[in-house]
């Protein structure tokens, strides 16, 4: 490998580890081991849409946007709160100044369909409900430009509804809640995003998404969540073919909420969404408070669920101990930790796609259809024929005309 392609990849693997964990620094060398999935109920069958729609927030926010498009046959609609856009991690990975260019993300976006690696943007996002981009005014960890990018992509590939929340609500790196905080009863500062992404703004960021997704057949809640339905994990391992989601950087277990108007007897079709969490956005709640994560019980998940006959399914992401460096607090896979520095990662074979992919299978029809059919070979890496020699790249010059192509990607989101 030569050596100015191997420091492209640490240069790009420090500022997306550092970027999506918030420079969080939990004692990971210690973690508790946690049990196998197969200790945990399966995901059952329901009478569901055949069809999902997903949010996430942070990694799991770029991550929901990286599924829009790898699946977007049948995923319908998307929230994302302060997220990267797709494919940012190719993009910045064969030339790293360009992680601001969006004529880059979406050259690799449409050679990525027209190899057949992903879904079909162009046919199948006109059908969708809607995108919903939220981005707080307040966010220290994600740059605003991002969220920005997220809005014009998915107007590029025909969304025909979008919701503009970019800095419309002065809140931190956190899913904003209706509540007031600053008080001694309440931790959650609006500015102010702590381990667990919850903040207090007086603004419902789950609701609102919600109601824009589904408009006039959106019901708001009211009543507290929890009454009437059920609360359980679920076992992650049995959606990856080696019968372990702790090497594909997944939690042997995940969560899953059935709204008791959905449970299987009672016939009532119901809605299915798919929510992701942030970098280490668990680890407290699930090591040391023993308890389901905050993102899950606080923002209004729940409370929507119940309102509204719709099934949430929270799959968990975790340390992989196979790649430690690269994921060293459990992010999502959206900068190729599952395998490192191919393509497949951003593919519908994608170890992390494709187990969203089957438990969405599991769910609406009852048994698992997809299988790893990756076309390309293990040594195929991605091509960085174009780039240049490091010794061009220590040159004053190189670097700054490196720098002016970043300004004018980035000045380019304000056009």
């Amino acid at each position: 490998m030569q050596l100015h392609c191997f420091v492209n990849k640490i240069i790009i693997s420090i500022v997306f580890i550092l970027t999506y964990t918030g420079f969080q620094l939990p004692i990971v060398f210690a973690y508790p081991e946690p049990e196998p999935g197969s200790t945990y109920k399966s995901l059952g069958h329901y009478n569901t849409d055949r069809y999902i729609t997903i949010s996430g927030i942070s990694a799991g926010g770029a991550f929901s946007m990286m599924l829009s498009f790898i699946h977007s046959s049948f995923i319908k609609g998307a929230g994302i709160f302060a997220g990267a856009p797709f494919p940012i991690a190719l993009v910045a990975l064969e030339k790293f100044w360009n992680f601001g260019n969006f004529s880059a993300m979406t050259t690799w976006t449409d050679h990525l369909a027209h190899k057949g690696w992903i879904d079909d943007p162009y046919k199948n996002m006109r059908n969708n409900l809607g995108a919903f981009i939220y981005h707080g005014s307040a966010d220290q960890i994600v740059p605003k430009f991002y969220s920005e990018m997220n809005l014009r992509q998915f107007e590029h590939y025909g969304v025909p509804r979008t919701k503009n929340m970019i800095s419309k609500v002065p809140s931190g790196h956190c899913y904003p809640i209706n509540a007031t905080g600053g008080s001694e009863f309440d931790y959650r500062l609006c500015s102010i995003g702590l381990y667990n992404a919850v903040c207090a703004c007086g603004y419902a960021g789950i609701y609102d998404m919600f109601s824009f997704l589904y408009q006039d057949k959106y019901i708001a809640p009211t009543y507290e969540p929890g009454t009437s339905g059920h609360l359980f994990k679920f076992n992650q391992d049995e959606f990856f073919d080696s019968g372990s989601a702790k090497k594909h950087g997944f939690y042997p277990h995940g969560y899953a909420y059935v709204p008791f108007r959905c449970r299987p007897e009672t016939g009532i079709k119901c809605r299915l969404h798919f929510a992701f969490q942030g970098c280490s956005q668990s680890l407290l709640d699930l090591w040391v408070f023993k308890k389901p994560p905050s993102f899950i019980l606080e923002t209004g998940y729940l409370e929507v669920a119940d309102a509204n006959d719709i099934i949430m399914v929270f799959p968990l992401s975790w340390i992989d101990p196979k790649n430690m460096g690269l994921n060293l607090f459990g992010c999502f896979d959206i900068y190729s930790h599952t395998d490192p520095f191919r393509i497949k990662f951003a593919t519908r074979w994608g170890y992390q796609p494709l187990a969203v992919k089957r438990m969405f299978e599991k769910v609406a029809f009852g048994k698992i259809f997809s299988r790893d059919e990756f076309p390309i070979a293990e040594s195929e890496k991605l091509d960085y024929k174009n780039t240049k020699t490091f010794g061009e790249k220590l040159t004053l010059r190189y670097v700054k005309q490196a720098l002016m192509e970043t300004l004018r990607a980035v000045g380019q989101l304000g056009n």
